[in-house]
Protein backbone atom coordinates (compact mmCIF):
# COMPACT_ATOMS: atom_id res chain seq x y z
CA UNK A 1 0.00 0.00 0.00
CA UNK A 2 2.80 2.42 0.67
CA UNK A 3 4.82 3.20 -2.67
CA UNK A 4 8.24 4.39 -0.63
CA UNK A 5 8.29 0.10 0.59
CA UNK A 6 6.60 -1.06 -2.57
CA UNK A 7 9.48 -0.16 -4.64
CA UNK A 8 11.72 -2.16 -2.62
CA UNK A 9 10.45 -5.43 -4.16
CA UNK A 10 8.97 -8.32 -1.96
CA UNK A 11 8.85 -8.22 1.44
CA UNK A 12 11.64 -10.82 3.22
CA UNK A 13 10.31 -13.25 5.34
CA UNK A 14 12.95 -12.20 8.10
CA UNK A 15 11.38 -8.65 9.49
CA UNK A 16 14.92 -8.13 10.52
CA UNK A 17 15.76 -7.78 6.92
CA UNK A 18 13.29 -5.56 5.88
CA UNK A 19 15.21 -2.55 4.76
CA UNK A 20 15.77 0.40 7.41
CA UNK A 21 14.28 3.72 6.35
CA UNK A 22 15.64 7.06 7.32
CA UNK A 23 15.06 10.89 7.14
CA UNK A 24 16.46 11.75 4.14
CA UNK A 25 13.86 8.69 2.74
CA UNK A 26 11.29 10.67 3.96
CA UNK A 27 12.76 14.14 3.67
CA UNK A 28 12.84 13.41 -0.13
CA UNK A 29 10.15 12.66 -0.85
CA UNK A 30 7.51 12.51 2.16
CA UNK A 31 4.26 12.03 -0.32
CA UNK A 32 5.69 8.47 -1.33
CA UNK A 33 4.94 7.44 2.74
CA UNK A 34 1.14 7.58 2.28
CA UNK A 35 -0.45 4.59 1.22
CA UNK A 36 -2.33 4.38 -1.83
CA UNK A 37 -5.67 3.67 -0.61
CA UNK A 38 -5.98 6.38 2.30
CA UNK A 39 -7.98 9.14 1.42
CA UNK A 40 -6.44 12.49 1.40
CA UNK A 41 -9.83 14.83 2.43
CA UNK A 42 -7.69 14.45 6.24
CA UNK A 43 -4.73 15.81 5.15
CA UNK A 44 -2.19 18.23 6.74
CA UNK A 45 1.32 18.89 5.86
CA UNK A 46 3.22 19.92 9.43
CA UNK A 47 6.57 21.73 8.15
CA UNK A 48 9.64 21.12 10.57
CA UNK A 49 13.25 21.20 11.22
CA UNK A 50 13.21 19.41 14.43
CA UNK A 51 16.41 19.88 15.99
CA UNK A 52 18.73 18.99 13.15
CA UNK A 53 17.97 22.27 10.85
CA UNK A 54 17.16 20.52 7.68
CA UNK A 55 13.17 20.71 7.47
CA UNK A 56 11.05 18.22 6.89
CA UNK A 57 7.38 17.85 5.52
CA UNK A 58 5.41 15.48 7.35
CA UNK A 59 2.18 14.28 6.47
CA UNK A 60 -0.31 13.73 9.06
CA UNK A 61 -4.09 14.21 9.59
CA UNK A 62 -6.15 16.23 12.16
CA UNK A 63 -7.09 13.03 14.15
CA UNK A 64 -3.69 12.56 14.68
CA UNK A 65 -3.09 15.11 17.14
CA UNK A 66 -5.47 14.10 19.42
CA UNK A 67 -3.23 11.22 20.47
CA UNK A 68 -0.80 13.65 22.50
CA UNK A 69 -3.67 14.54 25.18
CA UNK A 70 -3.54 10.63 26.05
CA UNK A 71 -0.19 10.35 25.66
CA UNK A 72 0.24 12.75 28.12
CA UNK A 73 -1.82 11.61 30.50
CA UNK A 74 -0.34 7.90 30.23
CA UNK A 75 3.16 9.74 30.77
CA UNK A 76 1.53 11.69 33.89
CA UNK A 77 -0.03 8.55 35.61
CA UNK A 78 3.27 6.45 35.23
CA UNK A 79 4.38 9.29 37.69
CA UNK A 80 1.30 9.32 39.85
CA UNK A 81 -0.65 12.41 38.15
CA UNK A 82 -3.44 12.88 36.44
CA UNK A 83 -4.79 15.30 34.01
CA UNK A 84 -7.79 17.62 35.28
CA UNK A 85 -10.50 18.05 33.00
CA UNK A 86 -13.59 20.40 33.18
CA UNK A 87 -14.79 24.16 32.21
CA UNK A 88 -13.40 27.09 34.11
CA UNK A 89 -9.92 26.27 34.12
CA UNK A 90 -6.63 25.82 32.08
CA UNK A 91 -5.85 21.82 32.09
CA UNK A 92 -2.28 22.40 29.97
CA UNK A 93 0.00 25.31 28.89
CA UNK A 94 2.65 25.06 26.29
CA UNK A 95 5.26 27.56 26.94
CA UNK A 96 7.39 28.71 24.16
CA UNK A 97 10.80 30.79 23.93
CA UNK A 98 11.04 31.44 20.16
CA UNK A 99 12.00 34.10 17.87
CA UNK A 100 8.16 33.33 15.97
CA UNK A 101 6.06 31.09 16.66
CA UNK A 102 2.44 30.08 16.88
CA UNK A 103 0.23 31.08 20.20
CA UNK A 104 -3.26 30.01 20.58
CA UNK A 105 -6.12 29.58 23.32
CA UNK A 106 -8.44 26.69 22.88
CA UNK A 107 -10.95 24.65 24.49
CA UNK A 108 -10.63 21.23 24.02
CA UNK A 109 -13.60 18.53 24.22
CA UNK A 110 -11.10 15.61 25.25
CA UNK A 111 -9.99 17.90 28.26
CA UNK A 112 -14.03 18.10 29.30
CA UNK A 113 -13.92 21.91 27.66
CA UNK A 114 -10.75 22.75 29.94
CA UNK A 115 -8.80 25.46 28.31
CA UNK A 116 -5.78 24.37 26.17
CA UNK A 117 -3.23 27.38 25.64
CA UNK A 118 0.14 28.14 24.18
CA UNK A 119 2.19 31.09 24.84
CA UNK A 120 5.66 32.30 23.69
CA UNK A 121 7.99 33.80 26.38
CA UNK A 122 9.92 36.15 23.96
CA UNK A 123 8.96 39.63 25.36
CA UNK A 124 8.80 41.06 22.48
CA UNK A 125 5.58 39.64 22.05
CA UNK A 126 3.77 41.34 25.22
CA UNK A 127 3.50 44.75 25.94
CA UNK A 128 5.06 44.37 28.72
CA UNK A 129 7.33 41.47 29.73
CA UNK A 130 6.12 41.45 33.41
CA UNK A 131 2.74 40.38 31.53
CA UNK A 132 3.98 36.72 30.85
CA UNK A 133 4.66 36.23 34.89
CA UNK A 134 1.05 37.77 35.57
CA UNK A 135 -0.50 35.71 32.55
CA UNK A 136 0.84 32.69 33.65
CA UNK A 137 -0.03 33.29 37.18
CA UNK A 138 -3.84 34.04 35.84
CA UNK A 139 -4.39 31.00 33.77
CA UNK A 140 -3.07 28.89 36.78
CA UNK A 141 -2.43 25.81 34.21
CA UNK A 142 -2.25 22.54 36.11
CA UNK A 143 0.38 21.48 33.62
CA UNK A 144 2.99 23.39 32.06
CA UNK A 145 4.60 21.91 29.19
CA UNK A 146 7.94 23.03 26.96
CA UNK A 147 11.21 22.33 26.21
CA UNK A 148 14.32 23.05 28.33
CA UNK A 149 15.34 26.51 26.72
CA UNK A 150 11.56 27.60 27.67
CA UNK A 151 11.54 26.20 31.18
CA UNK A 152 15.01 27.89 31.42
CA UNK A 153 13.03 31.23 30.81
CA UNK A 154 10.01 30.04 32.28
CA UNK A 155 11.98 29.80 36.04
CA UNK A 156 13.38 33.14 35.77
CA UNK A 157 9.92 34.45 35.95
CA UNK A 158 8.31 35.78 39.00
CA UNK A 159 5.84 33.22 38.80
CA UNK A 160 3.27 32.64 42.17
CA UNK A 161 1.71 29.29 40.56
CA UNK A 162 2.74 26.10 41.28
CA UNK A 163 1.66 23.17 38.66
CA UNK A 164 1.32 19.77 39.34
CA UNK A 165 4.11 18.87 36.88
CA UNK A 166 6.62 20.50 34.36
CA UNK A 167 6.74 18.15 31.29
CA UNK A 168 9.88 18.62 29.26
CA UNK A 169 9.76 17.38 25.26
CA UNK A 170 11.60 18.02 22.43
CA UNK A 171 15.35 18.38 23.08
CA UNK A 172 17.40 16.66 25.68
CA UNK A 173 16.75 17.98 29.34
CA UNK A 174 19.46 17.74 31.42
CA UNK A 175 19.82 16.64 35.54
CA UNK A 176 21.08 19.65 36.45
CA UNK A 177 18.47 22.02 34.99
CA UNK A 178 15.34 19.47 35.61
CA UNK A 179 16.65 19.41 39.31
CA UNK A 180 16.37 23.18 39.02
CA UNK A 181 13.25 23.61 38.03
CA UNK A 182 12.05 20.98 40.45
CA UNK A 183 12.99 23.34 43.50
CA UNK A 184 11.86 26.13 41.70
CA UNK A 185 8.27 24.70 40.90
CA UNK A 186 8.14 22.30 43.86
CA UNK A 187 6.69 19.57 41.75
CA UNK A 188 7.63 16.79 39.69
CA UNK A 189 9.34 17.05 35.76
CA UNK A 190 8.67 14.95 33.22
CA UNK A 191 11.59 14.39 30.49
CA UNK A 192 9.12 12.82 27.72
CA UNK A 193 11.06 11.31 24.46
CA UNK A 194 9.66 12.56 21.07
CA UNK A 195 9.96 13.12 17.32
CA UNK A 196 8.04 14.70 15.06
CA UNK A 197 7.80 11.77 12.95
CA UNK A 198 6.14 9.58 15.77
CA UNK A 199 4.73 11.95 18.78
CA UNK A 200 5.41 11.03 22.30
CA UNK A 201 7.47 7.64 22.21
CA UNK A 202 8.52 7.21 26.29
CA UNK A 203 8.68 8.91 29.36
CA UNK A 204 11.62 8.53 31.86
CA UNK A 205 11.21 7.44 35.41
CA UNK A 206 14.24 6.58 37.50
CA UNK A 207 16.57 6.90 34.57
CA UNK A 208 14.40 4.37 33.18
CA UNK A 209 12.49 5.61 29.52
CA UNK A 210 8.96 3.90 29.72
CA UNK A 211 7.27 2.97 26.11
CA UNK A 212 4.16 5.00 25.45
CA UNK A 213 2.72 3.79 22.50
CA UNK A 214 1.04 0.20 21.95
CA UNK A 215 1.41 -0.03 18.29
CA UNK A 216 4.66 1.54 17.91
CA UNK A 217 7.73 -1.19 17.97
CA UNK A 218 10.66 -0.22 18.99
CA UNK A 219 14.24 -1.75 18.25
CA UNK A 220 17.42 -0.68 18.96
CA UNK A 221 20.12 -1.86 16.04
CA UNK A 222 23.98 -1.98 16.02
CA UNK A 223 26.03 -0.21 12.79
CA UNK A 224 25.32 -2.82 10.62
CA UNK A 225 21.24 -2.81 11.36
CA UNK A 226 21.28 -5.91 13.35
CA UNK A 227 19.56 -6.30 16.91
CA UNK A 228 21.42 -5.82 19.17
CA UNK A 229 22.50 -8.56 22.50
CA UNK A 230 20.49 -6.98 25.68
CA UNK A 231 22.79 -4.33 27.52
CA UNK A 232 24.94 -3.14 24.24
CA UNK A 233 24.13 0.25 22.99
CA UNK A 234 22.22 1.07 19.59
CA UNK A 235 20.45 3.25 17.19
CA UNK A 236 16.56 3.02 18.52
CA UNK A 237 14.69 2.39 15.45
CA UNK A 238 10.71 2.70 15.16
CA UNK A 239 7.99 0.71 13.40
CA UNK A 240 3.93 1.41 13.28
CA UNK A 241 2.60 4.58 14.76
CA UNK A 242 -0.60 6.35 14.80
CA UNK A 243 -0.33 8.64 11.99
CA UNK A 244 -2.28 6.82 9.03
CA UNK A 245 -0.20 8.95 6.65
CA UNK A 246 3.22 8.00 7.71
CA UNK A 247 3.16 4.35 8.64
CA UNK A 248 6.67 3.95 9.29
CA UNK A 249 8.91 0.61 8.61
CA UNK A 250 12.27 0.23 10.60
CA UNK A 251 12.66 3.99 10.66
CA UNK A 252 16.03 5.49 11.95
CA UNK A 253 15.56 7.87 14.23
CA UNK A 254 19.40 9.03 15.16
CA UNK A 255 18.86 8.45 18.64
CA UNK A 256 20.67 5.64 20.98
CA UNK A 257 19.58 4.12 23.79
CA UNK A 258 20.10 0.46 25.79
CA UNK A 259 16.93 -1.79 25.09
CA UNK A 260 15.97 -3.70 28.60
CA UNK A 261 13.62 -5.96 28.37
CA UNK A 262 11.58 -6.11 31.41
CA UNK A 263 8.31 -7.64 33.02
CA UNK A 264 6.27 -4.51 31.30
CA UNK A 265 8.15 -4.65 27.93
CA UNK A 266 11.12 -3.02 26.50
CA UNK A 267 12.62 0.09 28.17
CA UNK A 268 15.64 1.78 27.12
CA UNK A 269 18.10 2.94 29.61
CA UNK A 270 21.28 5.44 28.74
CA UNK A 271 19.33 7.57 26.36
CA UNK A 272 20.87 9.94 23.83
CA UNK A 273 18.34 11.75 21.88
CA UNK A 274 17.04 15.01 20.73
Amino acid sequence: RVPAYRRRGPAPADFAAVPLTTRADLARAPWDFVPDDEPLDGLVVYNTSGTTGHPLAIPTHADTLTHYLPLLRAALRRHGLDLPSGPGRVAVLLVAWQRRTYTYAAVSALLGQAGFVKINLDPAEWRDPADRARFLDDCAPAVITGDPLAFAELAALPLTHRPAALVSTAVALAPALAGSLEARFGCPVLDVYSLNETGPLAVQQAGVYHLLQPRLHVEILDEAGQPCPPGRRGEVVVSGGFNPYLPLLRYRTNDFAVGEARAGGLVLTALEGR
